[in-house]
């Protein structure tokens, strides 16, 4: 299950956040742990609440607005000077 599951998703996010911050639009030292953060808010608690057997709302509209609150909070701990709109121009100084 860790194979197919955390450390797949684990492997492609990473790629994404390394490219992310090659981009300039996030800053962090180690793609782990800035994945292991980013999985965290995603997750938030909604597997140990499965396995304590509650069953939190997960409709489209839930997990759509999760995901929105995750990758601001992400943002507000990684986020850099630019922005996704100016990612594509060089860096002023």
């Amino acid at each position: 299950m860790l194979a197919n599951g955390r450390f797949a998703i684990g492997e492609r996010l990473k790629t994404l956040l390394l490219d992310a911050r090659a981009a300039g639009l996030v800053a962090f030292e180690d793609a782990e742990e800035a994945f292991r953060t980013f999985f965290g808010l995603m997750g938030r608690d909604v597997q140990i609440r499965l396995l304590l057997g509650d069953h939190p709302p997960m409709d489209a509209g839930v997990i759509a607005a999760d995901a929105a609150r995750a990758a601001t909070q992400f943002l507000a701990l990684y986020g850099a000077e630019r922005t996704p709109a100016k990612a594509g121009s060089p860096k002023s100084h």
